[in-house]
């Protein structure tokens, strides 16, 4: 029998080359960000007290003068007093003595 026959093989193309991939470049280290400190807290202000009103002060009057003394006369010296003299003593009287009772008169009878 007649062999059958076996068709040409179809030519593969040759396969395109594919290019070298283009190296990536290694990335550049992106650093540490610097830490932001938390800022200081300002303190809230102390409120100065409003200032007390110092009071107007109450005029003094001025002073009623005082009018000079009047001087006083020296005094007039008394005059010592004269010594009175001792009285003189007077003698005891003597002693009346008791009247003598006079006897009632008897009555005498009329006529």
């Amino acid at each position: 029998p007649m062999p059958i026959p076996v068709p040409m093989p179809i030519p593969v193309p040759m396969p395109i080359p594919v290019p070298m991939p283009i190296p990536v470049p290694m990335p550049i280290p992106v650093p540490m960000p610097i830490p932001v400190p938390m800022p200081i807290p300002v303190p809230m202000p102390i409120p100065v007290p409003m200032p007390i009103p110092v009071p107007m002060p109450i005029p003094v009057p001025m002073p009623i003068p005082v009018p000079m003394p009047i001087p006083v006369p020296m005094p007039i010296p008394v005059p010592m007093p004269i010594p009175v003299p001792m009285p003189i003593p007077v003698p005891m009287p003597i002693p009346v003595p008791m009247p003598i009772p006079v006897p009632m008169p008897v009555p005498v009878p009329v006529p």
